[in-house]
Order: structure tokens, then C-alpha cells, then sequence
């Protein structure tokens, strides 16, 4: 695997895109529960990001990126139908009322709670047609939190299906523990390389390969921050006019956490 460039998060995460697995990229699941919401029928989506796996549902879509790494390797070339705006979420060029639907997977991680949150459910409500529907997946950490030492103790111990499952587990712990939803990436590599330091016996005891255990190394010295707030949070952030009517998650390892929110817009 080439060895990631400090301070190049998303390219980075652009070139490993393929070696990643859920919770972090979606699975078949988590496309088939946007998928069962969409009305293909003429009607326009907003796509928040790049991501690959939206590609093929049967809609028009506008996908909306702000970086050119990601956008340059996981979008594939713009087609009738199907194309991207490199822009900022939080400034949207689209008039109000242009989307049907407005997908996401994970977006909201990249943004800081709460004022972002906030500032993004302006946007997603202001070009969203009254009765509209917003369809992401979130990644919540519990209300009840655990610690990096329980997570990396559950790790050592073999009690944990995948190597992308703890890495989510914990960023969550490092945001419980610092009762902060905003975390830095590099805080969890850091805490990672403290209460794990020999990858080789790691992966002896856990079955994780080397080279899913090297994905963590993305996080080495990156400028990048993601946010994980808990279920009760994200809801106290959501505006009046937008209803949510319904919650739903997949059934791999840790999609409990990583749920697709339903939300309304009121007519």
C-alpha cells in the first residue's frame, strides 16, 4: 500500500477507497435502503459527496464535492443524467426548491457539530421541493460511550469482526472520552499507536490482515476532524420544518451506529 502523504486526508482516502469496507463505505444494504425511497421517475437527487456506490441508482443525480482528489478518482465521467459540482455544502449554489431528494453517506462527519449541522440542514431544506425527501446515513456514536482502552481491550481479544468496525469504535471512544462529538483523526491514530504499539501481535490475535490494519496510517498527521454525535444530539439539531419519518440500518457490524436517517420536508 503506498504510505499516505501528511496533510492529503481526502486523496488519501481517494486512493484507498477500494480497500475500505463498512462501517466507513457503504454496503449493498445501506444502497438498497436509499434505494427503496427514490421515485426514478423523472425526479432530480443531490448527491452530498462522491460516493461510488450511488452511481448506479436509477435516478438523475447532481453530485456535490469540495475536493478534487476525491472527486477525480471516485466519479466517474459526467453523462446525461449524472454530474458533479465541485463546491461547498455550506453555500450551495442551486436555487431553492431543485431536488426531489437529497442523498448522503457519512456526510455530516465531515462537518463540525453543532453549527455546521445546523448551517447544512439550512442549505439541504432551502433547495429541497416542499414534501422532498433527505435520505443519510449518520455515524452516531452511542449515549452510552465506552473507553479506548475497553475498545482496544475488546481488539486484543479477538471480539471484534473487522479492523473498519474498530477504527469506528474508537474515534467514538476518543469522543465519548473527550465529551467532544469533534474529533481529530490524527487524536485516534495517536491513541491507537499508544494502546496497540505492536501491529504484528494485533493482527495474530484479531485476524486482521497487515494491510487493513495500514489503513489507519490515513490518519497519521492529517489536518482532518470528523464528528460523531449521538442519536439524541443530531435530533436537536434538526429544524421544524423538516420531520423525520423514519430510521433505518443494515445488520453488518456496527451498523447500529451508522444509521439512514428519513427526513420530510413539510409542504
Amino acid at each position: 500500500m503506498k504510505k499516505p502523504s501528511p496533510n492529503n486526508h481526502w486523496d488519501n482516502l481517494a486512493i484507498q477507497w477500494s480497500k475500505l469496507a463498512s462501517p466507513l463505505r457503504p454496503c449493498h444494504e445501506d444502497v438498497g435502503i436509499i434505494r427503496q425511497f427514490l421515485e426514478p421517475d423523472g425526479n432530480l437527487c443531490l448527491l452530498l459527496g462522491v460516493t461510488p456506490e450511488f452511481t448506479s441508482l436509477p435516478i438523475r443525480v447532481i453530485a456535490m464535492d469540495n475536493s478534487a482528489g476525491m472527486i477525480r478518482a471516485l466519479w466517474p465521467d459526467n453523462k446525461t443524467g449524472h454530474n458533479v459540482v465541485r463546491g461547498d455544502w455550506l453555500d450551495m449554489p442551486f436555487a431553492a426548491n431543485s431536488f426531489d431528494t437529497i442523498i448522503g453517506d457519512g456526510s455530516l462527519a465531515l462537518l463540525s457539530y453543532p453549527l455546521q449541522y445546523e448551517r447544512l440542514f439550512i442549505q439541504l431544506n432551502r433547495t429541497l421541493k416542499p414534501g422532498g425527501k433527505i435520505l443519510i446515513r449518520f455515524f452516531l456514536r452511542p449515549e452510552q460511550g465506552e473507553t479506548c482502552a475497553d475498545v482496544c481491550q475488546d481488539a486484543f481479544g479477538g471480539r471484534i469482526g473487522s479492523f473498519h468496525a474498530f477504527k469506528w469504535r474508537l474515534s467514538m471512544a476518543v469522543a465519548a472520552e473527550s465529551q467532544n462529538p469533534n474529533i481529530s483523526v490524527a487524536d485516534t491514530y495517536a491513541v491507537f499507536s499508544r494502546l496497540l504499539p505492536d501491529r504484528k501481535q494485533l493482527a495474530k490475535v484479531s485476524g486482521w490482515s497487515h494491510e487493513d490494519i495500514a489503513t489507519i496510517d490515513l490518519y497519521h498527521g492529517s489536518p482532518a476532524r470528523y464528528s460523531y454525535p449521538t442519536l439524541s444530539q443530531l435530533r436537536q439539531v434538526l429544524p421544524q420544518c423538516l420531520k423525520e419519518t423514519g430510521l433505518r440500518q443494515g445488520s453488518y457490524e456496527l451498523a447500529e451506529r451508522c444509521p439512514t436517517l428519513v427526513l420530510e420536508s413539510c409542504p
